[in-house]
């Protein structure tokens, strides 16, 4: 018989199990608040750092306040692992493997301050899993969990649905897609997604007319805010897993009717699809959010586009390191070392992929044929669960089908999308909320009652406060901290073009304090004076420009030896050395920025930018033609880009000759390059600009 809910229950003693396993159960319920935690102005990564730094004291403090009364009730903790829980422990054994034998350690194991989507972040999203399979045992609990979800979720979908009509609600900057309070359109269909079922499984398993209707309205909410965001991959994955639930609930009915069910909605299904495809170019069908996107886009367009580019790099990543990978977090050097000159087609931000777009696809490239394995296997072990509950009588009906729906949308989903903070948490509930389900009555994890302290009491209240200490010691370490220094970073990138001195001060004060992502501040600091520098350049006097300088160039240096492999470093460092070289006429630097630049183009052979700026540094050193071959290589790999054909004109033009401008330029009008508009000025000037004498031809 399932364990009555604890938080129905009057308080106890503060030294009673009651209390501590009460408070274990807020902990993991305000960990459900994580899609709110919201500080724009307060953080660098406003959408990431803080959610990810508040989830991970929550877990930490629930951890540590569950050990007491965990140890005071000797039968919970020794239930048999479930295949879920054997599945998650496989995926984590595989992050670890990969982590070890990647690329680079440190970005595996922590994450980048972007995404803080490291090993560390799997362990704790895995923590909360066991934590809630754990302390949430009755329906009841189950249902106060999905509904404090529920409601913390409709916040966000209702910001959603207001950004669908003012696009610049709630820091949505005037996109016409909605972000929510996520900061992604990407993230809230996702989000709404798992929002969605969790509504139908309250509505289904509802026990009074108004909690119902609730329920209901909250899902209504949910589709709406994951429409306004118009993201097509989560459109799928509802109609895939909606489809999955009614192939469920088929699957138990009479078997004439079961047919009548299952004929129907392939039948309305095949019927809306085909009423939607043969009107897409309707202005009606293109004006539906989502919809419209989803029925406009082809299989061929989007393999051509920035994420058929970076699927297509998959592949060749994959057969590099086939087994373990590149390590979790590591895309990154994977792109970068497949790159593919057609990314710049979209522009400099689309070059700089950090993930697949595609969890599977990601995860083989970060972790390997292995890694693949076990990330299916958590599902594979969820439907398993789910259907032998099922069969036994453990699990009910609309549990059995909503969770197995989840699961099947969200794999649909990921596949075309990328994971998430948010997502990983809901994962995490259902998961453990299908774990629990099949577990209930099998004998093997109905809790034990409550009985008098064993005679080693002691030696366990030691223990439990020990680790309750260990809890809270971890949580100012490793969430307390690092939320100081990102903070303090903050307010160094935003002094910087105003109050240089101030800002070099701040960034002192980031670095001294603990933080793993030391480095990712570094390389923000030195993008901060480097951005300050060239748009101020002259206006802060001799002095303050060397501090500045010398700051970003010990910063970057201590950053490269941390990441040996980070392009970017590379690139911050070049253009420090040669603002470096300019003020202070030492060839010495000019030199460390040429050789910085081939060092990155070693690491990324056929990257644009690297190129742009090797050609720009061997023409002041006096290597005209070495500048030449690097443009019209960069040319040769992408004749698309209007930027090589302007800098080789340019090349051409500071030597003299102007037959050579003439020939580029039309070389580019009749490929039919089109120049960007912050381009297309020195196009012109350069066009039109008299011709220079043979004389001064070089």
């Amino acid at each position: 018989m399932a364990e009555p809910s604890l938080l129905d229950e009057p308080v106890r003693a503060v030294g009673g199990a009651p209390l501590e396993r009460a408070m274990t159960r807020w902990l993991l319920s305000a960990a459900l608040l994580v899609p709110l935690v919201h500080f724009p102005l307060q953080f660098l990564f406003p959408f990431v750092v803080p959610r990810v730094l508040f989830f991970r004291a929550l877990v930490l403090l629930a951890a540590a306040a569950g050990l007491p009364a965990l140890l005071r009730t000797p039968g919970r903790g020794r239930t048999r692992p479930s295949p879920i829980a054997w599945a998650l422990l496989a995926f984590l054994g595989s992050q670890a493997l990969s982590t070890l034998s990647g690329v680079d350690v440190a970005r595996s194991f922590w994450g980048n301050q972007e995404r803080m989507m490291g090993l560390v972040a799997g362990v704790t999203f895995a923590s909360y899993y066991g934590l809630l399979v754990l302390w949430v045992d009755a329906w009841e609990e189950w249902r106060r969990v999905l509904r404090v979800l529920l409601l913390a979720g409709a916040v966000s979908m209702a910001v959603a649905v207001v950004q669908s009509f003012d696009p610049w609600f709630w820091y949505n900057n005037g996109q016409s897609r909605a972000a929510g309070t996520l900061g992604a359109p990407i993230y809230v269909g996702g989000f709404g997604l798992f929002l969605a079922f969790t509504a139908l499984l309250l509505v289904l398993r509802g026990e009074s007319w108004r909690g119902r209707v609730l329920d209901g309205s909250l899902g209504v909410l949910a589709l709406l805010g994951m429409v306004a965001s118009g993201t097509r991959s989560s459109l799928l994955g509802l109609a895939l897993g909606a489809g999955w639930v009614l192939v469920v609930y088929a699957s138990r009915c009479l078997p004439g009717r079961r047919v009548r069910v299952l004929a129907t909605f392939v039948a309305v299904g095949a019927v809306a699809m085909g009423t939607l495809y043969t009107y897409r170019t309707a202005p009606w069908v293109a004006r539906i959010p989502a919809v419209g996107r989803a029925v406009n886009t082809s299989l061929e367009e989007v393999w051509r586009g920035q994420r058929g580019i970076a699927w297509r790099i998959t592949r060749l990543a994959w057969n590099e390191r086939p087994l373990l990978g590149w390590g979790p977090n590591n895309y990154f050097y994977a792109f970068n070392r497949h790159y593919d000159p057609a990314s710049l087609d979209y522009g400099y931000e689309e070059t700089w992929f950090d993930d697949a777009h595609s969890v599977p696809l990601n995860t083989l490239v970060s972790q390997g044929a292995l890694g693949l394995a076990a990330y299916l296997g958590v599902f594979v072990a969820g439907l398993f669960t789910l259907r032998r509950g099922l069969a036994r009588g453990t699990t009910n009906l609309p549990t059995a089908a909503c969770a197995s729906g989840v699961l099947v949308a969200h794999f649909v989903q990921s596949t075309l999308a990328l994971e998430h903070p948010t997502s990983l948490l809901c994962m995490m509930v259902w998961l453990a909320l299908a774990d629990r389900s099949g577990r209930a009555g099998d004998g093997r994890a109905t809790p034990t009652p409550l009985a008098p302290a064993p005679a080693r009491a002691p030696a366990r209240q030691g223990l439990a406060l020990a680790g309750a200490g260990l809890g809270l010691a971890l949580a100012f370490f490793l969430c307390v901290e690092p939320a100081r220094a990102n903070h303090l970073a903050l307010r160094a990138v935003r002094d910087m073009p105003t109050n240089p001195r101030l800002a070099l001060d701040e960034a002192d004060a980031a670095l001294a304090v603990f933080t793993p992502h030391a480095d990712d501040l570094r390389r923000d600091f030195a993008q901060a004076i480097l951005a300050t520098l060239t748009k101020g350049r002259g206006r802060y006097g001799k002095d303050l420009t060397e501090a500045m300088l010398d700051f970003g160039l010990r910063e970057l240096r201590a950053a490269l030896r941390a990441r040996p492999l980070d392009l970017r470093i590379y690139l911050g460092l070049a253009e420090l050395l040669q603002l470096d070289a300019a003020r202070t006429g030492n060839p010495l630097q000019a030199a460390d920025a040429e050789r910085r630049l081939e060092e990155a183009l070693r690491l990324s052979p056929r990257r644009q930018q690297a190129m742009f700026l090797l050609a720009t540094v061997k023409l002041r050193a006096g290597k005209a033609a070495e500048a030449i071959e690097l443009l019209e290589r960069a040319i040769g790999n992408n004749p698309r880009i209007g930027e090589g054909y302007l800098r080789l004109a340019q090349v051409h033009k500071s030597l003299g000759r102007d037959d050579r401008v003439k020939e580029t330029l039309a070389l580019a009008r009749a490929r039919g390059v089109v120049y960007p508009e912050w381009l297309r000025k020195a196009v012109d000037e350069l066009d039109t600009a008299p011709s220079m004498s043979p004389g001064r031809e070089r």
